[in-house]
């Protein structure tokens, strides 16, 4: 019998050049199956088998070979060489390499009754389950006495061959009714099959019919089915209807005691039923268990071909079985003659191999294992997958879908930079298994080296600041129980020691009220966090700061300071600030003690304050170590309070020193804690102050000389009102006397010309003359004082050629005298001060004259422009000009370039003109070549009419 070995259930490493352990359960059940196939066959027919040493023995055989040898010799369990020999092989142990899982013939010789040879031909047919196991072989002889109907070498067995072997499920089912039909007499044969997988929706299928016949219909047969899978156990071979035309044979098929399938046979009337009992014993106890493995074989092939996603199935040992073309192509192998590989881990990258190996080692039947890494493209180029394999709970083969995540991989690694750009780390705690994830960013925020200490992350919460521990213990407890989500900005103190500001997000999973899950986001923010709490401090201390300015300026130092202090004390990291104004201190000094609490500056500690005071310089803080202080009533009082470091910070104004700031604090640096923030804020709060000061101080000053300017302002004007009225009478005063000596002297010259001689009558015209000079004199001064008040201008509508020819008719003595031509350039009409431009340019008009060439009649132009919101005038001459050297000079009063003997005036018009502009808040210039003429240039604003 044969050499088997007992297995267990754990898979078996797998070799090709090795025949596969089998239970002897597994053994007896296949040699049952092939006994009862071969017992109703008219051939002699025998089933051999291949030890270990690959020697054959002879299994079972079936009647019609025992009625061939004629005697009674046992023939199960002997050795094959003991009755048979093998002519043709040099070898027999080579038979089932021969046979290569195919049916092949044989000259052979095998011992009769006599102990003769005979020699015969025989097929023998290697027996190939679904595990392509090639241990057992069928051994058919030619016997051309025991033939029935001509069946021969075209038997059942040979049938069971091909669906067992490598045809598909369609076309194994339709040979075999073809092998039914035309041999087994049958008018009609039919299949009906429903798979294991099938739903209990789907229909029921007729896979294949050969033959045909009027007894069963498509319906008749489905009810038939309908019926066998209804019964509780019908027999194989059962008999449904008996007619005159033949019988029908219902024979169900069976897949662990369930009929998933039927065949149906119609049979001519002459045979007997008994002629298809081999039938109903092969089909019904055997034929349902192969179709069913047959049809799923084929499914999985076919699945597997034509599966869009990568598919690939292996054994234990790593050998690939079969591969699609979607796994191919994705690693770069498009072709079909391309060689693949031959082993599953042939195809990872060397980096991954270990832990590959490791994952599917551990394969148990039934499992399933998902596996993230990277492939070896075709080229070596690296190819991210994730890769599932499910090991088979009832095979030797483990299945394999792997899919192409290189895209997810590219954008995880985004995101996992952006995360770190934004130090943002992941966390999730699953509630129900008490299992607890930190990204790397997460343990990298919290400063945790060691990446696989899981006991620091199960205490997550005890990271967190005293102080703020509540707060999220509170927030958990509240997302546990009812699923409501926090976001947070709270303080932790790291793995390292090292205080850090967070924001924690956290969302939790609840199912049927339960919280199953809780996940959420810490994100470092403790940078950021630190400069908005710096600029809010900043921003308060700015905001007091200019308050306590405004305070100082608008009410008085001496009443904002102590208030002031209390603020800065209430958001300076400091432990008391005092003040101490002056240089003597005293109890009528302003001193401040803040906190009020404190206890003030005893008496014996004062000159030692005073002491230091005097040392101090401007702007210059001097800070202190109270433990190295010379040991005196001062640094005895600061130990009582406390204070490790104290500073001191000058306030001086003016250059005198006016007091002092102590600031006390426990901390040994003032450095420390945002004290150096505080102390440049304090130094500009000092030089605040000391503006104050100061400026309280030239206030004071400032109000003595505005009191003595207000005096003297009032004694100014009541001189110019007096100066304005002897003005006024004077020039009046001083017209009469001389209109009096001009009219006597007319009256002399009138009366007495007949005896006055040349020289008395010249001496009259000289005293005339002079008289007249000086009431001109006396008229000019009057019009320039009574310009010295201010009136406010008034705009009103001009007509040019109005004003030009009253400007004419004025001067029309001097104009013909001169034979003057004068032209203008003028709008028709504008908005200006009437009598202001009049008096300027008649003024101007009559220096023209006064000032001509005598050698040709003056040329006089007035032009007006407007020119940027103002008004332009100018009045060009061809008169004698005048040097540049004397542009500015002859804007002032009673200023003359020429002689009265050649030029009359007096020297006050254009300093009259130049006046006007002023208070018309305009102004006017000269342009001038001497001998060549000028133009005199003056601007007055625009305006409106009242």
């Amino acid at each position: 019998m044969l050499n088997r070995s007992t297995s267990n259930n754990k898979r078996q490493p797998y070799d090709q050049q090795a025949q596969q352990n089998i239970t002897p359960q597994e053994m007896q059940s296949t040699l049952d199956l092939l006994t009862n196939m071969i017992h109703p066959m008219a051939d002699p027919v025998l089933i051999v088998s291949s030890d270990a040493q690959e020697n054959l023995h002879i299994e079972a055989i079936n009647p019609a070979f025992e009625k061939l040898l004629k005697h009674a010799q046992a023939f199960v369990g002997a050795s094959f060489d003991d009755f048979f020999k093998l002519n043709a092989l040099s070898n027999r142990s080579n038979l089932f390499s021969l046979a290569q899982k195919k049916s092949i013939l044989l000259n052979m010789a095998y011992k009769s009754a006599t102990g003769d040879f005979i020699s015969t031909e025989a097929h023998f047919t290697p027996f190939c389950d679904a595990h392509q196991r090639q241990d057992l072989g069928l051994l058919l002889l030619k016997n051309p006495d025991t033939k029935i109907n001509g069946e021969t070498e075209d038997s059942v067995i040979r049938v069971l061959h091909d669906l067992l072997a490598s045809c598909p499920f369609k076309e194994a089912v339709m040979g075999l009714l073809r092998h039914l039909v035309p041999h087994k007499h049958c008018v009609q044969a039919s299949l009906w099959w429903r798979s294991v997988y099938a739903t209990a929706q789907a229909p029921l299928v007729q896979v294949a019919s050969v033959g045909t016949s009027d007894l069963l219909s498509i319906e008749t047969q489905e009810l038939l089915y309908r019926q066998l899978m209804q019964a509780v156990s019908p027999e194989p071979g059962f008999v449904l209807h008996h007619l005159e035309k033949g019988h029908v044979y219902a024979l169900p098929l069976y897949v662990e005691e369930e009929v998933r399938g039927a065949v149906f046979l119609v049979s001519n009337p002459v045979l007997v039923q008994g002629q298809f009992s081999f039938c109903s014993r092969f089909l019904g106890q055997t034929l349902g268990a192969k179709l069913e493995r047959k049809f799923l074989s084929q499914t999985l092939k076919e699945w597997v071909s034509y599966s869009s996603e990568p598919v690939m199935i292996s054994d234990s040992q790593g050998v690939i079985y079969q591969s699609n073309a979607a796994f191919r192509k994705l690693l770069g192998y498009v072709n079909e003659a391309d060689d693949f590989f031959a082993r599953v881990w042939d195809c990872l990258h060397p980096g991954e191999l270990s832990r590959f190996r490791a994952d599917y080692a551990g394969l148990q039947p039934g499992a399933k294992v998902l596996f993230e890494g990277r492939c070896v493209k075709r080229g070596g180029e690296a190819l991210f997958v994730s890769w599932t394999m499910t090991c088979s709970s009832e095979n030797d083969l483990i299945y394999h879908v792997i899919r192409d995540t290189s895209h997810h991989y590219a954008l995880t690694q985004r995101l996992q930079q952006a995360y770190a750009l934004a130090k943002m780390g992941t966390w999730e705690v699953d509630v129900e298994k008490d299992v607890v994830y930190w990204s790397p960013m997460t343990r990298a925020i919290y400063e945790i080296e060691d990446l696989h200490d899981e006991s620091m992350l199960r205490n997550g919460l005890s990271y967190f600041c005293p102080e703020d521990r509540p707060v999220i213990e509170l927030a958990v407890q509240n997302c546990s129980e009812t699923g409501e989500s926090w976001d947070l900005q709270l303080r932790i103190v790291t793995a390292k020691g090292n205080e850090k500001w967070v924001r924690t997000l956290g969302e939790g999973e609840l199912e049927d009220g339960k919280c199953k899950r809780m996940f959420g986001i810490f994100v470092d923010i403790d940078a950021r966090k630190r400069a908005e709490l710096a600029q809010a401090k900043q921003t308060q201390m700015l905001a007091l700061l200019n308050r306590v300015h405004q305070q100082f300026l608008s009410v008085g130092w001496q009443k904002v300071l102590p208030k002031a202090l209390q603020s800065y004390v209430d958001v300076l990291d400091i432990d008391l600030i005092m003040y101490f104004h002056g240089t003597e201190i005293s109890t009528s000094s302003v001193n401040i003690f803040l906190p009020e609490t404190m206890a003030p500056l005893p008496a014996s500690a004062q000159e030692d304050l005073l002491a230091v005071m005097k040392s101090l310089r401007p702007e210059v803080q001097a800070v202190f170590s109270v433990p190295t202080l010379v040991d005196n009533h001062l640094s005895s009082y600061f130990k009582l309070l406390s204070l490790a470091t104290v500073s001191m910070w000058p306030l001086f104004s003016n250059g005198s020193l006016q007091g002092v700031f102590v600031l006390g604090s426990s901390k040994t640096s003032l450095t420390e804690a945002g004290d150096e923030e505080s102390q440049r804020f304090l130094e500009t709060f000092a030089y605040s102050l000391s503006q104050a000061m100061a400026n309280q101080q030239s206030l004071e000053d400032l109000q003595g000389l505005n009191a003595e300017l207000a005096e003297n302002m009032n004694a100014l004007a009541y001189s110019n009102q007096e100066l304005e009225q002897f003005a006024y009478i004077a020039s009046h005063d001083l017209q009469e006397p001389l209109r009096m000596v001009t009219s006597f002297l007319h009256q002399l010259e009138k009366k007495y010309a007949h005896v006055l001689d040349e020289k008395a009558r010249r001496y009259i015209y000289f005293a005339a003359d002079g008289a007249k000079r000086m009431r001109q004199i006396i008229s000019d001064l009057l019009d320039y004082s009574r310009l010295g008040k201010p009136s406010p201008m008034v705009y009103e509508p001009i007509i040019t050629h109005d004003l030009i020819t009253e400007i004419i008719t004025l001067l029309r003595q001097k104009t013909e005298e001169t034979q003057a031509q004068i032209t203008y350039t003028f709008p028709p009409n504008f908005s200006a001060p009437r009598m202001p431009l009049r008096q300027v340019l008649q003024n101007l008009v009559e220096n023209a004259l006064k000032y001509r060439n005598p050698h040709m009649p003056p040329r006089i132009h007035i032009c007006l422009q407007e020119i940027a919101g103002t008004w332009q005038f100018s009045v060009q001459d061809n008169g004698i000009g005048i040097h540049s050297d004397y542009f500015e000079k002859i804007f002032i009063i009673f200023q003359r370039l020429h002689s009265r003997d050649k030029y009359e005036g007096t020297g006050v018009g254009l300093a009259l003109c130049k006046k006007i502009m002023d208070q018309c808040q305009g102004e006017i210039w000269v342009e001038s070549t001497l001998g060549q003429g000028s133009t005199f240039y003056f601007q007055i604003p625009k305006g409106e009419c009242l």
